[in-house]
This record gives C-alpha cells, structure tokens and sequence, in this order.
C-alpha cells in the first residue's frame, strides 16, 4: 500500500491561498484561480456505506427465531435481512459565483508528489434540482448539492480502488476557458478506508460482463508434520498450493442480485498483511483422524493467541493432511474440501456477526450440527437441522451431513457466495 507524504497531506486539504508559491509549476489542469473571478468549489464525501450488488446483510432475528424454536426441525432456509446500496453521498458546494461547468475527479495521486497523478474518470455534473447534482451539462449557481455516485468506474466497481490511500475525489469549478486561468479546483479529503467487519476481501465487478472476481487474501503457518516423514510426504509449499487450489475449487459459482445474475470468480491470494486469519497446515503420518478445526471464527483472537502463545492454543486453526490414514491421492481431495470448509468459517463469522456465543452461526455450521454441550454432533433424523442426503443435488460446503460425502459434490452455495461479497463492503467519510 502507498504512502502518502506529508507535503501531499497538506497540499490536499489546502486552499489556493495557503498553498502559494507552491502552485508555482503546476500544470494548468491543477489548482488555478483567476485573480479577476474569485471563486471556489468544495467537496467532501459524506458518511456512506458501499454494499457490491446491493447484497443484504445478516438477517440475526431470523436466524434466532428458527435456531430458538426447538419445534421446527427443518434445516434452516435463510432470511434476506436489510438491503445494501451502491451509493456513495458526496456534498459539492459553489461559493462566491456561479460556475459555467462542475466536474468531479476520480483521481489516484503518486506517494512522493502533489504535482503528480491520474485522472481515473471525469464526471460532469449539472442541477438535478434544487439541492441535487446528476451527470450533464450546464452551469450551476452558488450552493451546496448533493451528488450520488454508485463507485463504478466505465462499468466496472473495485473496492480495492476506493479503499487505496492513493484514492482521491476532487470537484472543478470552471468559467471561461476550461481548465485554465479560470478553472479552480480543490482537492477533497481521500477516500477513507474503513474495512468492517474484514480487511482481508475485495472485489471487481463488472456489470457489463456480468461477473464479480473476489480477492481473497489468505496466509497459512507451517505445523510441520506429525510421525515420520518419507520422500512422499508433502512439503509445506506443497500443502500450500493445495489449499489455494481447494478454496479455488470449491469457492465461486452463479448468484442472482436486483442487479441481474453475476458469475463470481474466487482468486484466493497468499498475503502477510491484511489477509484472513491464519490456518496451520500439518501433515498427519499415522492412522489416527484427526479432526481440522478453525475456531478463529471469533474475529480471529483464538488465533491470535495461537500464535502468540506456542501450541497452548495451537489447534483452533489446523487443517490435517491425513497421509497415514488415507495415502496421497485421497487424502489430497480430502485436504482441498477442508481447507475451503476451514476457509469459509470466517466468512461466516463475520458475516453473521451478531449472532455470538458458542451456538453461533458458523460453529454450530448453519444450524447443521448441535451445540457445544452435545459436541456439535450431527443431527439426525428427526432431530433439529438435520441436513437429509439427497443426491440429486451438491451438498452445502459448509454444513455437516449425518453420512460420508464424496468431497467432489460439495459446492459453495448461492447464499454463502453472497455472504463473502457483502463483506467487501466499503464504509467512506467520517462515520461515527
């Protein structure tokens, strides 16, 4: 991620006034005012959440009346909750006099120069009515305007983009010849990041295409092997390649939206800074089963401690090669499905945030297997959530069967997909 200097800190809040001779040089399509026409233009971005796709959140009460109610033993069917938007609030304000055009920049600035950057799209702006701006032509009086912008750039929304320090939005004023002696422009605030509840997803969509790619970034530790090694053991570089291959696998599919039906690509990244929390990979050798667990669904701080506190801690995150017990080619499906299971636990913790405790929404895998003090058993027949095998169909990557599934039949369904792109929602201007 780049840095912005100080001196570019300064120079982009800043007037024409203060700035002063440091405007000396600057290209003419930067901040110039006429002596003769003062005026000026101010913009800053409004307290806005950006949801991709106008996806819904979490709906927690739905959730608890099935999860509470011990007479509905049907597997739980989600409840859309409140709808996201794709708007972002900008306030545009005219001062002095009116201005013959208004647009508004999206601008990436290099790190090291307030003399430099990229002009990523220019959008004209004229009345709407009294106290809106929309895209046309046209001049606009001295006042203060709201103007919504869905964050998309030629059709397409990266919310990678609009998190970038180097990420900024600015408003021109023009009379007279444009972009010159008589335009002013003044810098707004960036975009400011502030990833909740994850800073480890992002997203592309392209609405022409139909399609969303999701960066996924991931990071996983080293557990060595348990037993003794032989020369087809697998390395760790080897089981990391598997997992990225798993969550590839077993992640992605159709999703349909107010906005149409999208195809979503997933592209799980290796990352050290901002990625998901951390999964250990260790190679089991003997026959014994042990079982994968990642209890870092708790916003990570199991994990946390796992790695601050040596192996006290060490098996809330740890997905098991099982070579002894399977022999290498079975043990490598069997490793891709529980690295995508073990990998989606966050997506739904995070998602599903406000249901908590340890009957939460993603320990007790959407209501699919049973609480702490029943082990989180799996239902069966005739108990609460119990999942029926039904092999007309795949079955549901994140919940528990009651029989042994074949790992190619699991699949990312359509809710949990949508779940993984809500989180990369983007929340910009000062909120409280």
């Amino acid at each position: 991620m780049y840095k912005v200097s100080e001196e570019a800190k300064i120079g982009m809040h800043a007037t024409p006034e203060q700035m002063g001779d440091k405007l000396e040089g600057l290209p003419n399509d930067i901040t110039r005012c006429s002596d003769e026409c003062p005026f000026s233009v101010k913009i800053r971005v409004l307290p806005s959440t950006l949801t991709p796709l106008e996806l819904e959140a979490f709906n927690i009460e739905a959730w608890e009346a099935w999860y509470n109610d011990s007479k509905n033993l049907n597997p739980y069917v989600p409840v859309p909750g409140e709808k996201g938007e794709e708007k972002i609030n900008v306030e545009i304000t005219v001062q002095q006099r009116d201005v013959e055009s208004l647009y508004v920049e999206i601008i990436r600035i290099a790190p090291d120069t307030i003399k430099s950057g990229q002009i990523l799209k220019r959008f004209q702006l004229a009345k709407s009515d009294e106290k809106k701006l929309k895209e046309g032509k046209g001049n606009v009086v001295v006042g203060t305007y709201l103007w919504e912008w869905d964050g998309y750039i030629d059709d397409v929304l990266d919310t990678k983009l609009l998190k970038d320090e180097t990420t900024y939005i600015r408003a021109v004023g023009v009379i007279g010849s444009a972009f010159k002696d008589d335009a002013v422009q003044l810098l707004a605030q960036p975009f400011k990041e502030c990833a909740e509840p994850v800073d480890w997803l992002d997203v592309t969509v392209n609405r022409k295409k139909k399609a969303v790619t999701v960066e996924w970034r991931v990071a996983f530790d080293d557990g060595g092997v348990s037993g003794k090694a032989n020369a087809d053991t697998p390395s760790f570089e080897e089981l990391k390649r598997l997992a990225i291959e798993g969550i590839k696998k077993h992640w992605g599919g159709q999703i349909n939206t107010t906005k149409g039906s999208y195809v979503v690509t997933v592209n799980p990244v290796l990352a050290t800074k901002k990625a998901a929390p951390s999964l250990t990979l260790q190679v089991e050798m003997g026959s014994s089963y042990n079982r994968s667990v990642n209890a870092s669904c708790a916003c990570g701080t199991l994990a946390k401690l796992g790695r601050g506190l040596g192996n006290l801690f060490s098996d809330v995150t740890r997905v098991w090669y099982l070579q002894g017990r399977y022999g290498r080619s079975i043990a490598d499906n069997e490793f891709l499905i529980t690295v995508a299971h073990e990998s989606g636990h966050p997506v739904l913790a995070s998602y599903a945030y406000k249901s908590t405790g340890l009957s939460n929404y993603s320990w007790v895998h959407k209501g699919s297997s049973k609480g702490i003090s029943s082990g989180y058993a799996t239902p069966q027949k005739g108990e609460k959530g119990y999942e029926p095998m039904l092999f007309s169909k795949d079955f549901d990557l994140m919940k528990y069967y009651s029989e042994y599934v074949p790992p190619d039949l699991y699949r990312t369904v359509e809710f949990d997909l949508k779940s993984l792109i809500w989180l990369s929602l983007v929340k910009l201007g000062e909120l409280k």
